[in-house]
């Protein structure tokens, strides 16, 4: 085992040098000593040369893209991992579009195998139909192609489980959306949808009735009318009996629009009588009340995860607080995951109080009932409390003034006690004068709290409303992270 591990290390060094040699490819196929590799020590060279859970994701994938010619071996263990994940993502560069619209023409054509591997699949083409031809020569030409085409390319994608789909209907045209979604309704194996986002009040022939018995859904949706919407999304859910994760963000920006309820949104589910086994539950701009929570609890019976935000409901201080009663109660549930911005409901500190076991909770305050005894109770009392299982910690949001304070040495000490903790996101206010003076004064605070949290994978500190000087603020921050992994050795990512 040892010789192995020495002879990945070489071999991974050689790996990065060849990277950037002209010959690199020439070089790699003519090494012997890659051949007849166990698949573990190659599925290792891979997760350290051009692993595609990387930030530089296209960097990683041009590696990777390298990486297979070096042998059949190589071509056959990399492909499902460099093709698992399909990006038509029409950037505003002739070069983008160009590659897009190859890869939809290798599809229809059948030209390629590598696409049966390909289980996720993202459609970003909101910059294509907004982009005029005297901006971008030939791009009229290329939004016909994609929109006749866009249909028969998703439907050779045999093995595709997940989707996001990003759906314009000011600027796109009827027929991407209707082959999209048709498309979707033929293949056997999808199974979530994981960001359906809609820009503005889509035409009637808008529909999403070819598809169904997804069991993650997630839709998104801003416009002034939404007529269009709910009926559409509440009989979806009627013909996913198998849904356990459901995330719904409603946006309007007229007063004049009825507000999105529970009772519209398992309308048709009612119906049909059906009761389905949600895990988990996101709800953003939908009212939410207890008592028509209650009257929807059957479909809550598994539930592990809530987030409410965003509640415009006349009881929205203290509905979330009620409606853990309501599980508590009449299901016996207690929550893994709690996303709110009303973190100030005295209901659901007392609940967070009564038991252990989160792994999720982030919290927020939305209006001026912030208060230092909320936090403070947050931090030396409910996060000990959980401190054995917590895994992701987020404190704080837009709209708080109070989160985004430096932490007093107690509520830190409250913090670190949870020491499985991976994921911190913290919000922080900016000192102007200081950040200018490249003063790291606020990320070594966190940087500190970071090191005595050994499980700690990432680091998240977002700056309090001074966007115009975020790119200096991301500069201090690198600046200050790269010295504390020299110095202290900090092995947490920092965002």
């Amino acid at each position: 085992m040892a010789s192995s591990l020495r002879r990945l290390t070489s071999m991974a060094k050689s790996l990065r040098k060849l990277a950037g040699m002209s010959n690199s490819l020439r070089t790699l196929t003519s090494m012997t000593s890659f051949h007849g590799l166990p698949v573990e020590i190659i599925l290792h060279i891979i997760d350290i040369y051009g692993s595609m859970s990387d930030v530089a994701y296209s960097t990683s994938k041009d590696r990777l893209c390298k990486l297979r010619l070096v042998s059949k071996q190589f071509n056959a263990i990399i492909c499902p991992i460099l093709f698992a994940s399909l990006r038509l993502d029409f950037e505003d560069t002739q070069s983008g579009c160009s590659r897009c619209c190859e890869i939809i023409a290798a599809l229809t054509s059948r030209s390629t195998n590598v696409f049966e591997h390909t289980k996720r699949l993202f459609i970003f083409n909101r910059q294509l139909y907004w982009t005029e031809e005297y901006q971008n020569r030939g791009i009229s030409r290329t939004k016909v192609f994609v929109a006749d085409k866009i249909h028969d390319a998703i439907m050779m994608l045999k093995n595709l489980t997940a989707i996001e789909y990003m759906y314009s209907p000011q600027h796109d045209p009827e027929q991407l959306a209707i082959g999209v979604i048709r498309a979707l309704g033929t293949l056997p194996l999808i199974e979530s949808f994981d960001n359906l986002r809609i820009f503005s009040n889509p035409p009637p022939s808008f529909t999403l009735k070819p598809i169904s018995n997804f069991t993650t859904l997630r839709v998104h949706w801003s416009w002034d009318n939404s007529n269009n919407c709910l009926p559409e999304i509440a009989s979806l859910l009627a013909r996913c009996p198998q849904l356990t994760e459901v995330y719904l963000r409603s946006e309007s920006y007229s007063t004049d629009n009825p507000d999105t309820s529970l009772n519209d949104i398992f309308a048709e589910v009612n119906k049909s009588e059906r009761v389905l086994k949600l895990k988990k539950l996101g709800l953003c701009g939908v009212v939410v009340d207890p008592d028509d929570f209650e009257a929807h609890v059957r479909h809550f019976r598994d539930l592990t995860f809530l987030g409410i935000t965003n509640n415009s409901s006349s009881k929205a201080y203290t509905a979330f607080g009620a409606t853990c009663n309501i599980l508590q109660q009449r299901n016996d549930i207690y929550l893994k995951g709690i996303v709110t911005d009303l973190s100030g409901d005295p209901l659901l500190l007392s609940y967070l109080s009564s038991y252990s076991g989160l792994t999720q909770l982030c919290l927020g305050l939305q209006d001026s009932k912030d208060d230092f005894d909320v936090v403070n109770q947050i931090y030396t009392q409910i996060l000990p409390k959980h401190s054995k299982t917590l895994e992701h910690i987020q404190l704080g949001s837009v709209r708080s003034q109070i989160w985004c304070q430096i932490p007093t040495e107690e509520q830190i000490a409250g913090l670190v006690k949870c020491q499985q903790l991976k994921v911190l996101k913290v919000r922080s206010f900016v000192d102007e004068r200081r950040l200018k003076q490249h003063d790291g004064t606020i990320f070594e605070t966190w940087y500190e709290i970071g090191l005595q949290l050994p499980s700690l994978a990432l680091l998240h500190i977002t700056p309090k409303d001074v966007f115009y000087l975020e790119r200096l603020w991301n500069d201090v921050k690198e600046m200050v992270a790269e010295r504390y992994r020299k110095d202290r050795g900090m092995k947490f990512r920092v965002e």
